[in-house]
């Protein structure tokens, strides 16, 4: 006749075998995770970029100066005539071709796209509708 154990559990195999799934589970989901998380830090420098252009713009208005924007690599400097050189900012995840931006005297900027490597994959951000710049298409003349 045998009697039921006073101990309850779990043997060593029940365990290893959850740890095994668990960790399955982990190793599918972790990556996706990291990934969503990379993403999120690359727009929010996409963010940093456009607020950086709207604070050059406002700053160009309000003191009557022409502000150049320049894009290299992975950072962003500002510069204006008067001498007031603004923040030089360093991107991780943005990755800019050799260009430019002028803000003249009324705040609007000399050109309205620039093109950005967003973690490897070239993207071109258009900020037209951030400072209310219509552009009419090719061939098409006012009456």
């Amino acid at each position: 006749m045998t009697y039921p154990s006073p101990y309850r559990g779990f043997s060593l195999v029940e365990l290893l075998v959850v740890l095994t799934i668990m960790m399955t589970m982990i190793g599918l989901v972790g990556g996706n995770v990291i990934d969503g998380v990379a993403r999120a830090r690359a727009q929010t420098e996409i963010i940093s970029v456009f607020s950086l252009l709207k604070r050059a713009s406002v700053s160009s208005f309000a003191t009557g100066q022409p502000i150049l924007v320049s894009f290299e690599d992975y950072s962003v400097s500002t510069t204006s005539e008067a001498g007031l050189d603004g923040p030089n900012m360093q991107f991780e995840f943005l990755r800019f071709e050799s260009q430019e931006v002028i803000f003249y005297r009324n705040g609007l900027p000399s050109r309205a796209k620039l093109t950005v490597g967003v973690r490897g994959i070239e993207r071109e951000l258009d900020f037209t509708s951030m400072f209310g710049i219509e552009r009419k298409p090719a061939g098409k003349q006012p009456k």
